[in-house]
């Protein structure tokens, strides 16, 4: 320990996120514990000065202890965090949960921290918040947010509320009740954007609601992922739209025809699913979607792999269908060299 004691607090603040114990930042704050804090008093100084260890903010957990207690002991891992970019997750109402047992979440010192501190916002996570937490944040500047994931009712609420985020680059999304109706905010410029829209339980958001979405992004967009299990069709195709930059595709059921949308030139790898519930209904709903795009690897010069893949799937949801060998239904794989000649 005497030789421990001699090295400067700063190589301590590089070993010390080395050896946080696993599930370290799916703890909500206040429950987690911080086993080098309780070796001795200057390491728990020093873990404390360290604001990377705390910029982790779950409140997918729940916590155990009265709602003032809950929220004193998050208050205090906030305010270690400095002014430190914060990674916020918040999961299905357990802000409220948590915390808020006894008073209005809107005025709890957490929550008026977060919204306080949005211009440190750089990783968040929102699933199945109430309407009142997107409207709360709307107005509100987030200059250094990258990545929004969501599981969210309406899509066009979380894009008013995070309407102002310049530095916006990731965005996943999924909802079962309605997409993007508009196009996305101006100030993002997005390079991935994953949608998952319905669930086979239920009805999906209408394709045409996202479309115009997908395609407002044309001009930064490299990877697109998007899975529909809609049974409407997309409009007839009117305008080809460029994406320069747009190098993975991955569609999955009805968001299969969203290729004869697009022109991308840097096109490297597409992937195309079709998932059926129904094994008897599975080669004639397949075949017909899918055979349509072998064209794929003749027009797009940088493509390395297409793949068009139909099958039916064994569970869905908890539910269990049978199963079918559609190894003959892989319609085309192909790898072309896309070398200059």
């Amino acid at each position: 320990m005497p030789r421990a004691r001699s090295l400067p607090p700063e190589i301590w603040s590089m070993i010390f996120p080395l050896a946080l114990p696993n599930g370290w930042a799916n703890w909500p704050p206040g429950m987690r514990r911080l086993n080098l804090a309780q070796v001795c008093h200057t390491w728990r100084a020093i873990a404390f000065s360290i604001p990377n260890l705390w910029t982790g903010i779950n409140f997918e957990g729940k916590c155990t202890k009265p709602g003032s207690v809950c929220e004193e002991l998050a208050m205090d891992e906030l305010r270690r965090t400095s002014v430190a970019p914060l990674r916020v997750a918040l999961a299905e109402q357990s802000i409220y949960s948590t915390i808020h047992r006894d008073q209005s979440w809107q005025i709890s010192q957490v929550w008026l921290y977060l919204r306080a501190n949005t211009h440190r916002w750089e990783y968040v996570y929102l699933s199945n918040q109430h309407m009142e937490v997107y409207t709360a944040l709307s107005g509100y500047s987030f200059p250094i947010l990258r990545s929004l994931r969501a599981n969210v009712f309406l899509c066009d609420q979380l894009a008013r509320a995070f309407e102002d985020a310049p530095a916006l680059s990731v965005l996943s999304c999924y909802t079962l009740c309605s997409g993007f109706e508009d196009a996305l905010p101006s100030s993002w410029a997005l390079s991935s954007l994953i949608l998952e829209l319905g669930d086979y339980s239920i009805s999906s958001p209408s394709l045409e609601d996202v479309l115009n979405a997908v395609l407002s992004c044309s001009r930064t967009l490299r990877l697109c992922r998007i899975r529909s299990t809609s049974e409407d069709e997309l409009p007839v195709v009117s305008t080809i739209t460029l994406f320069p930059l747009l190098e993975n595709v991955d569609l999955e059921d009805a968001a299969v025809p969203f290729l004869e949308h697009i022109s991308a030139p840097n096109l490297r790898s597409v992937k195309m699913h079709i998932i059926s519930r129904d094994v008897k209904q599975l080669p004639a709903y397949a075949v017909p979607d899918l055979t349509r795009y072998r064209w794929l690897h003749r027009v797009c010069p940088s493509m390395l792999t297409a793949s068009a893949v139909a099958r039916a799937s064994p569970c869905r949801q908890g539910r269990r269908y049978g199963h079918v060998d559609t190894s003959h239904l892989h319609l085309f794989r192909t790898s072309v060299d896309a070398r200059p000649r």
